[in-house]
């Protein structure tokens, strides 16, 4: 039997202040990725987002809607697709929204470390702050933190305490506007992740 253990909904998004030092024009702020999926019409609970675990599912909008990738593990280690949910998280108003979620079962049980990851060019831009709403079931990992790498491999915190704590139910973002150090500008792929920070559930 599969367990949800937490989804990621609506507007996940990388947010510049700045145009470069080239511009002439006042600083204004656009968004670099935009992850903010709607299931289509007839979609059956259980099938895959447009995309795969290994090549990562493509942000909705942005400046880099085409490069910007999605990514989920359960275990930590091993990257795991993105499904649709049933018709039953709350988002906003509406009381039986389908949501894009990662699963683990007792065939692949999910580890201590399950995370999200977003890997986005910021080439050209600084200033870049980081927004995401982030959900689960009541077995799903409660507590998070959020990083950053330029290369893939070693991670820095940027954020160390965001909880959820309402079962299937989305109220605000679990991180909002978080600013990002600086050596994350102007970089060919940052790599932003939403890792779990212990074995604490919902």
């Amino acid at each position: 039997m599969q367990k949800k253990i937490f989804s990621l909904i609506a507007a996940l998004s990388l947010i510049l202040s700045s145009l470069g030092s080239l511009t002439v024009f006042a600083a204004t702020e656009q968004q670099l990725a935009v992850f903010s999926y709607t299931a289509p019409a007839g979609t059956a609970a259980g099938a895959e987002l447009t995309g795969n675990a290994n090549s990562g599912y493509t942000a909705t909008s942005g400046v880099f809607q085409a490069d910007a990738k999605l990514f989920a593990s359960v275990d930590g280690t091993s990257t795991k697709k993105l499904e649709w949910s049933k018709a039953e998280y709350k988002y906003g108003s509406l009381s039986t929204a389908m949501v894009p979620i990662v699963t683990a079962s007792t065939s692949n049980p999910w580890g201590t470390k399950p995370y999200f990851e977003i890997a986005c060019p910021t080439s050209g831009f600084e200033n870049i702050k980081f927004s995401a709403k982030v959900n689960g079931t009541k077995k799903g990992p409660a507590n998070y933190k959020l990083q950053y790498s330029t290369n893939g491999t070693s991670y820095n915190d940027v954020f160390t305490a965001a909880t959820i704590t309402a079962n299937k139910t989305l109220t605000s973002n679990l991180f909002d506007n978080v600013s990002i150090p600086s050596s994350a500008s102007d970089k060919q792929t940052v790599y932003f992740r939403i890792i779990a920070t212990d074995t604490a559930t919902i």
